[in-house]
């Protein structure tokens, strides 16, 4: 009898463990529950969902603003987040942000995928998509080389938005990142929470533009807060303490891409596959074209505005033509191809493969990547070297 006490209770206590653990991964969850309840004129149920969420999360300000003007509303008073007073305006505008940029509509299809991933090879297990016009956090699993939203999250970017281009431009960089290494709690001053996970800015494409500054990070926040207003930090992407603990279970240092983007185009997956197709047939046709000798056919492949690591287009078409004269064989063979897209405007995908070159007198093999830009009614390279 007493061991089924024991045993009862000790189910008891996991099953409540569980029901924690779920109330303290549900914050994003339940203020938009919150906001939805309100929407339909609901406002005790939206009390109650917001009553449960600071029980877990009593640093979730805009939470509490949001139960403190149902009250108000209640009493019949102005809500502050509509019309702010005091010496707390700034804060509370800042509230007012948070809430509208959680309030913005934004893809929930599961049907639906993303045009800046188009094509993930056994690389990559994750990867992460941030959307700055919707303040979002995207996570992507790869599943079958195509990407599927299993997460998304409130995330704020730099005070002046995106499109860094040098040190204290308080900008948050536009395209495509790895994440190299992971700073723990006691690596960290306050400010930027309970971990950091820190992204190749500048990347090598960035040094051809002599884009400056360093330090950008994916990070949480203070621990007095739950969140930050959107557009807040200085270039970094920030999020919660519980969101960032959440990633651990996806992040895997230099094997997850971090996709920064002004915005996300959402296509139906006939699109998807058919913008997939067009952009490896480019590839392909690069990849036949250098096999073929023409080295002027080879050559049209290539913008005008290139630029490597070590040289620009005239000194790369120079050496590409010196080089041509030795060749009497040329084979490659390329695979595990990494898609994806850079930015829209202009339009830019990068792509990674592994890459195994053999001709008559130099054979070598490694990583490649190559950045693709629109022109005309073209695809150019811009920027190639290992990866």
């Amino acid at each position: 009898m007493m061991k089924a006490r024991v045993f009862s209770a000790l189910c008891v206590l996991f099953s409540l463990a569980i029901a924690e653990a779920t109330e303290k991964e549900t914050a994003e969850l339940h203020i938009e529950k919150a906001f939805t309840a309100i929407a339909a004129g609901e406002p005790q149920q939206a009390k109650a969902i917001l009553i449960n969420t600071l029980e877990h999360h009593p640093n979730f300000h805009l939470a509490r603003m949001v139960y403190a003007d149902l009250i108000a509303a209640q009493a019949q008073l102005s809500p502050l987040l509509t019309d702010p007073l005091g010496q707390d305006k700034v804060r509370i505008l800042g509230l007012a942000e948070e809430a509208s940029a959680r309030l913005k509509p934004r893809a929930k299809n599961v049907d639906k995928l993303p045009a800046n991933i188009v094509k993930l090879s056994h690389n990559y297990r994750h990867v992460l998509l941030f959307d700055a016009q919707y303040s979002r956090l995207y996570v992507f699993e790869n599943h079958e080389a195509a990407p599927r939203l299993i997460a998304d999250y409130y995330a704020s970017a730099g005070k002046d938005g995106m499109g860094k281009e040098s040190e204290g431009d308080n900008r948050t960089p536009s395209g495509v990142y790895k994440i190299t290494y992971t700073l723990d709690d006691d690596q960290l001053p306050e400010l930027y929470g309970e971990a950091a996970y820190v992204l190749n800015y500048p990347n090598r494409w960035d040094q051809t533009q002599h884009r400056s500054g360093s330090g950008i990070w994916l990070h949480g926040v203070p621990r007095i807060t739950y969140s930050r207003p959107p557009e807040t930090s200085r270039g970094c992407v920030v999020t919660s303490n519980a969101v960032i603990q959440q990633l651990k279970q996806t992040i895997n240092p230099l094997q997850t891409s971090v996709v920064l983007a002004t915005q996300v185009d959402w296509l139906d997956e006939e699109q998807w596959r058919e913008d997939q197709t067009k952009l490896l047939s480019v590839i392909g046709q690069w990849q036949s074209d250098w096999q073929s000798l023409d080295v002027e056919q080879y050559l049209k492949h290539y913008s005008s505005s290139y630029q490597d690591m070590k040289l620009d287009y005239r000194q790369m078409l120079s050496q590409t033509r010196r080089n041509a004269k030795k060749k009497t064989m040329i084979k490659v063979t390329i695979k595990n191809i990494d898609l994806l897209r850079y930015s829209a405007e202009p339009q830019r995908y990068v792509a990674h493969f592994d890459q195994d070159y053999k001709s008559n007198n130099y054979n070598i093999s490694y990583r490649k990547q190559q950045i693709w830009q629109r022109e005309g009614t073209d695809w150019k390279i811009i920027f190639e070297g290992r990866v």
